[in-house]
């Protein structure tokens, strides 16, 4: 939750500043959102053999290592981890293989 937190905190305080472009966000969602799909397909090959609950474990310990620049520069880990969490809280994402089916 304080990774959220902060990460809402930044986008406001870097956005009045100018040093944050809106569209700079939605390149940086489509980023992350590409690369959970393939942590994702990449364990479904690997770990299909895990329960579910295990898989999902593993996607999200797998999505917190992910480093992704910002306008090409290198953001704290913590912004990364909230907005892995928002896209989540935005059912965009998920941890659990069948997230979309739990949720409904």
């Amino acid at each position: 939750m304080s990774d959220y937190l902060r990460t809402v905190s930044n986008k406001t305080k870097w956005g009045a500043e100018g040093t944050l472009l809106p569209q700079s966000l939605d390149e940086w969602d489509a980023n992350l959102l590409s690369r959970h799909a393939a942590i994702c397909d990449g364990f479904e090959a690997t770990l299909g053999h895990l329960d579910e609950v295990k898989r999902g474990a593993a996607i999200y310990a797998e999505c917190r290592k992910l480093s992704v620049a910002l306008q090409g520069k290198t953001v704290p880990d913590h912004f990364t981890h909230g907005c892995l969490n928002e896209l989540s809280d935005d059912r965009q994402i998920g941890w659990h293989p069948n997230f979309k089916d739990l949720l409904d």
